[in-house]
């Protein structure tokens, strides 16, 4: 068993699940987890002094600058920490070459590979990727939300004179177009790939449980399997119907 400090360092103003679905594989694997979204709370010190690892989400660009500043400072405290960055600028920070000797960088396939390193503490080697994308969400696996901050400390809807709590999810990984000024085609190859419905609701449901009074989808492109996303909306509906729910561009 480790102790597994998960930080995020931006996620677009709602909780990261870059940071929950790492926390929620690392947790079932017998390890424990602790998290930080350095977007809304502080330096963790204390949990940074009790890890043995960290993992580092890093979905997007501006999570890896800001990655990189926090790095800085975890080196300064915990120089001989190692350090896994997950997410799809996990070759980036590859290529950046800031990774130590037992630090690992997960773009692909990252659950099996990430506990896999978890648990041999970077001594072993880790598996290959299997020649996937993404993280592969199965059914029943839900991001572990409790470890983070509560929603209040996030992005609200203004609607008027009321204010929502915001809960996002996604329904699919990846996407279906090969759009230039985006990083995600260097990854899917214009591939997509839809999440089980099941578990895509049994978020929404914990989201709800947590206050959530509106819900939105932060799919690359949420219509990346129409079917798929009629499903799930529809299915939102019914079960929540005072919950709105969108899907805002990245």
């Amino acid at each position: 068993m480790t102790r597994v400090l998960v930080i995020s360092t931006y996620e677009l103003g709602v909780q990261p699940l870059g940071c929950a679905m790492p926390a929620a594989w690392l947790e079932a694997a017998g390890h424990q987890v602790r998290a930080c979204d350095l977007a809304v709370e502080d330096w963790p010190g204390d949990d940074l002094a009790w890890a043995e690892a960290v993992v580092c989400a890093v979905p997007m660009h501006t999570a890896m600058r800001l990655a990189l500043a926090a790095l800085k400072r975890l080196r300064a405290e915990r120089p001989e920490m190692p350090v896994a960055y997950v997410g799809l600028y996990g070759d980036v920070a590859a290529s950046l070459g800031i990774l130590g000797p037992r630090d690992v960088a997960l773009t692909k396939d990252p659950e099996a590979r990430l506990v896999a390193w978890t648990t041999g503490l970077g001594a072993a080697p880790v598996p290959p990727d299997a020649g996937d994308t993404g993280a592969r969400r199965r059914a029943g696996s839900l991001p572990l939300r409790s470890v983070l901050a509560p929603l209040d400390r996030y992005a609200r809807l203004v609607m008027g004179n009321e204010e929502r709590l915001v809960g996002g999810v996604e329904a699919t990984e990846g996407c279906n177009h090969r759009c230039r000024h985006c990083p995600v085609p260097t990854v899917w190859a214009g591939r997509s790939r839809a999440l089980p419905e099941a578990s895509v609701l049994a978020d929404v449901d914990q989201l709800v449980r947590a206050g959530a009074g509106h819900i939105h989808f932060a799919d690359p492109d949420f219509l990346n399997r129409p079917a798929h996303a009629l499903r799930v909306a529809g299915a939102l509906h019914r079960a929540h119907p005072s919950s709105a729910s969108t899907s805002p561009p990245r």
